[in-house]
C-alpha cells in the first residue's frame, strides 16, 4: 500500500484560545451596537465597572465590578 501526500501545506492557525477571544469580544460589540440603535438601556462590564448605558449613548458607572450587586441597581422602567 503506497501513501500519497499533498505538497499543499496548512496555514498556521492561530492559538485556539486567542481566536475564540476575539470572536467572544467582536460578537459582543456588534450585539451592542444592535441592542444600542434599538434604543435599549444595557447594563455590562466596560473597563472594571459595570456601567449602564442608555439610548442615545450615556453611559453611567454604577459600580466597580467586585462590589455590584443586582438589587442595588434595578433596572429602569
Amino acid at each position: 500500500m503506497e501513501i500519497v501526500m499533498s505538497g499543499h501545506k496548512t496555514q498556521e492557525r492561530q492559538h485556539y484560545a486567542w481566536a475564540s477571544f476575539e470572536a467572544i469580544r467582536v460578537a459582543g460589540e456588534r450585539a451592542r451596537e444592535v441592542r444600542a440603535a434599538s434604543g435599549e438601556i444595557m447594563t455590562y462590564v466596560l473597563k472594571g465597572w459595570v456601567v449602564r448605558e442608555f439610548p442615545g449613548g450615556r453611559v453611567e458607572r454604577l459600580a466597580p465590578l467586585e462590589e455590584f450587586r443586582d438589587e442595588d441597581f434595578p433596572y429602569p422602567a
